[in-house]
């Protein structure tokens, strides 16, 4: 079993994968989220490629779920039949990127 992700690395998935590609569907310019996730596993060799994209899903279940925007395409689990966040996964996402999102947003 793989180590539990912890709040750093969430933040790293953050800031090189899911803002990037949040900022671009904001602004109505196109985007690749192949090129935005390699650049994340990149910065998180120890996370395999489907990890690392579950993880993109879970950031958009908890954005949802705090009324802030979420990357379209990365739908949080419940809206395509999955399992939503167990409460130390929402736990650890929340700690990591609401600030982060909070603070992008304003900017």
């Amino acid at each position: 079993m793989a180590e539990r992700w912890t709040t750093d690395e969430v933040g790293v998935l953050f800031e090189a994968a899911y803002w990037p590609i949040l900022r671009s569907q904001i602004a109505g310019v196109d985007f690749v989220k192949a090129e935005a996730l390699r650049a994340a596993e990149s910065k998180l060799p120890g996370r395999t490629h489907h990890t690392i994209k579950d993880r993109c899903y879970r950031i958009s279940e908890v954005l949802r779920d705090e009324g802030l925007p979420w990357v379209r395409g990365w739908n949080p689990p419940d809206e395509v039949g999955q399992t939503p966040n167990t409460a130390g996964v929402t736990m650890v996402i929340r700690e990591a990127v609401l600030p982060l999102a909070r603070s992008h947003l304003k900017a």
